[in-house]
C-alpha cells in the first residue's frame, strides 16, 4: 500500500474513533448535491448564514446549458438545521454581512452575466439592489461596517478602484495597483499583497491610506507563498509557507512579525483564523498528500502563537468554508450538508 495513502487512511480512521473536542454531523435542510458554499458566518453561538451557488444543468449531453443560482441559508441552532432564504439571482453568494435585521450580500460568479450587491431586509424580506456591474468587472475586496456604510474594490480589467457606499450613492475614492491582490479593507486604509515578479510568491504588503492616498511598502524578510489571510480588528494574519515549512505572518501597528508553528513547522497553512489571542490554522504536510486528496490538520494557539496544539479534523479532506466565532467555536462545512465543529 502506498505510504501516503496508508497515512491518510490512518488519519481518517483515528479521527472518527478517537475522543476529541470535535464532532461532525449531517445538517437538516441542505440538499445532498449540486450546491457549493462560499461563505459561512455566525452572528452569535446560534444564528448563522451560509451562502453559495446551486448548479442547474438543462438540455442534452450533446447540447447542455450550465447555470449557477445563488443560494442562502439561515440557521438558528448552531448549524444543526438550515432554512432557505429565497434569492432570485444567477451566480453565487460569495460574502454575507449581517446587521440585526439586515443582510448585505455579494453575488458574483464567472458563469453569471452580472455581479450584484444586495441589501436584504427582514422580516419583510425586501431586497434592494445597491450595486450591479456586468461580469467584465469583478469584486476583489468588500467590507461593510453597517447596511449604509461599506467599501468595495472593483476590478474592471483595466484598473482596480476603491468605491465607498454611504447609504444612497457610491463614490470612487482611489485607484489601487492592478497587479496587487488579496486586498483587506479597513476603515482608513487598504492592505494588499505585493507579488514578486516571475515567482508566484509574495514579497510584502502595501498599505494605502484612504484619506491621504499615501502608500507604504512593508517587505517580508524573504518572499512567501500566501494561501489566505484573516482580519482581526486592526491586525492582519497571513498563512505563509516557504518550501515545506509554514508560519503565520502578522501585520500590526505598521510592523511585520513572524509567528512560528514550533514543532509543527512542517505544516503549511491553508487557512488562518484569529480572534484576540486565539489563532486557528488548517494546514497540511507534504507527506499527507495522496490520490484521494490532501489530508488537513487543525492547529490551535490560545496565547497568540507562543504555543500550539495539533488536532485531527473529523473529515481531513474537506474544511471549507469555515468560521471562527470569537474564541468559542470553530465550524466548517464538509460536503453535502455535513459540518464539523470544535467547541
Amino acid at each position: 500500500m502506498n505510504k501516503a495513502f496508508f497515512m491518510l487512511f490512518v488519519i481518517l480512521v483515528s479521527s472518527c474513533t478517537s475522543e476529541s473536542n470535535w464532532s461532525d454531523f449531517k445538517a437538516k435542510g441542505l440538499p445532498n448535491d449540486s450546491e457549493t458554499y462560499n461563505d459561512l458566518v455566525f452572528v452569535n453561538d446560534s444564528l448563522g448564514y451560509l451562502g453559495g451557488a446551486r448548479l442547474n444543468i438543462s438540455g442534452t449531453i450533446e447540447d447542455h446549458n450550465l447555470q449557477h443560482h445563488a443560494v442562502l441559508y439561515e440557521t438558528t441552532d448552531a448549524g444543526n438545521s438550515w432554512q432557505k432564504i429565497p434569492v432570485s439571482y444567477y451566480g453565487g453568494v460569495e460574502r454575507v454581512f449581517s446587521f440585526k435585521d439586515t443582510l448585505v450580500l455579494l453575488i458574483q460568479h464567472v458563469t453569471a452575466d452580472t455581479i450584484y450587491i444586495l441589501k436584504y431586509s427582514k422580516p419583510g424580506k425586501e431586497v434592494e439592489q445597491i450595486l450591479s456591474y456586468p461580469n467584465s468587472h469583478f469584486v476583489r475586496g468588500i467590507h461593510f461596517e453597517s447596511p449604509t456604510s461599506g467599501k468595495v474594490i472593483l476590478d474592471d480589467r483595466k484598473e482596480q478602484s476603491l468605491l465607498s457606499y454611504n447609504g444612497s450613492k457610491w463614490d470612487t475614492l482611489l485607484a489601487l495597483p492592478k497587479n496587487h491582490y488579496r486586498h483587506t479593507i479597513y476603515e482608513d486604509r487598504v492592505v494588499s499583497l505585493i507579488p514578486e515578479r516571475g515567482t508566484g510568491l509574495t514579497k510584502g504588503i502595501l498599505v494605502t491610506d484612504i484619506l491621504t492616498q499615501e502608500k507604504k511598502e512593508v517587505l517580508f524578510a524573504t518572499p512567501y507563498a500566501i494561501a489566505s489571510q484573516a482580519k482581526a480588528r486592526e491586525e492582519l494574519y497571513l498563512a505563509a509557507s516557504s518550501g515545506e515549512k509554514g508560519k503565520i505572518i502578522k501585520y500590526s501597528g505598521g510592523k511585520i512579525s513572524e509567528i512560528e508553528l514550533g514543532e509543527y513547522a512542517e505544516y503549511r497553512p491553508d487557512e488562518v483564523f484569529a480572534f484576540g489571542n486565539t489563532i486557528a490554522v488548517v494546514g497540511n504536510r507534504q507527506k499527507d498528500v495522496a490520490f484521494l486528496g490532501v489530508a488537513h490538520s487543525f492547529l490551535l494557539s490560545k496565547d497568540g502563537g507562543k504555543t500550539w496544539v495539533l488536532e485531527e479534523l473529523p473529515n481531513p479532506l474537506s474544511f471549507s468554508p469555515a468560521f471562527l466565532y470569537r474564541d468559542q467555536f470553530f465550524i466548517s462545512s464538509e460536503f453535502t450538508g455535513h459540518f464539523q465543529i470544535r467547541k
